[in-house]
């Protein structure tokens, strides 16, 4: 019986097996683009700082100021990719690279959403994945305590850059495993990243984006179906103890 026992509690954690396992891995030829800004009004597109894509977006009839530092440009955003290559492992977030928002007086309307695109090289295959990036314009000038977010040394408010409640993943397979690749959002390192990031008024500002790469061995269930699966197996294996322990009083 107690036999029995250690064969059902070994058969259930051999079902759950560690399937989170770090595999180097290699990124190269990592491109960002943007698109889709909408509205659409005044807005343009660039390649700069040597992209080869239009890693730039720019929105907004600028306000004059006094200040001939910041007058007269627009909003915008920029994506520095990370220089490749991107060497780490899986199951280890990694940096994709560095959000600039340029956040200036423009008049309204202006942007509130726009597109970010990737795309990148891993074991000899190219992923392309994508997400919306939502910005909150807030209105410039009046009394700052009507500010959704706090500003600093300027009579504007704030505006704010949010990253996705929710995304669709990448996945793709290689030497047996499914590598899934998942967006996780903003920080300045992996241990406080975050939804969303605010620049003051007349102000850039930068924050990295993180992601990280799993992984699961083709045919294995999920961990879920594995949980069951081993609980199940423990049920079980208590049935046949409590039925054995009835029969023996019984004789």
């Amino acid at each position: 019986m107690k036999f029995t026992n250690r064969l059902l509690i070994g058969a259930a954690l051999v079902t759950l097996p560690a399937l989170a396992f770090a595999i180097p891995i290699s990124i190269t030829n990592p491109t960002a683009t943007f698109s889709n800004a909408s509205p659409a009004d005044h807005t343009n597109y660039s390649a700069v700082d040597g992209s080869t894509t239009n890693n730039q977006v720019r929105w907004g009839v600028p306000t004059p100021y006094n200040n001939a530092n910041t007058g007269g440009e627009q909003s915008g955003l920029k994506f520095d990719v990370t220089p490749p290559p991107i060497n780490g492992d899986t199951e280890v977030p990694f940096d994709l690279g560095t959000l600039t928002h340029f956040n200036f007086e423009v008049t309204i309307p202006t942007t509130s959403t726009t597109d970010l695109a990737f795309g990148f090289d891993i074991f000899g295959q190219t992923l392309n994945f994508g997400f919306s990036l939502g910005i909150d314009e807030t209105p410039n000038g009046g009394n700052a305590a009507n500010c959704a977010f706090q500003p600093v040394l300027t009579r504007s408010c704030p505006d704010q850059i949010t990253f996705p409640n929710a995304f669709s993943t990448t996945s793709f397979e290689h030497d047996g495993l499914i590598y899934t690749l998942k967006l996780l959002g903003f920080g300045p390192d992996a241990d406080h990243i975050q939804n969303g990031f605010i620049t003051q008024e007349d102000q850039a500002n930068t924050t990295d984006l993180w992601a990280v790469i799993t992984t699961q061995r083709i045919g294995v269930p999920e961990p879920n179906g594995l949980l069951l699966m081993a609980l199940g197996l423990l049920a079980l294996g208590g049935t046949v103890q409590l039925r054995r322990k009835r029969a023996a009083k019984k004789a």
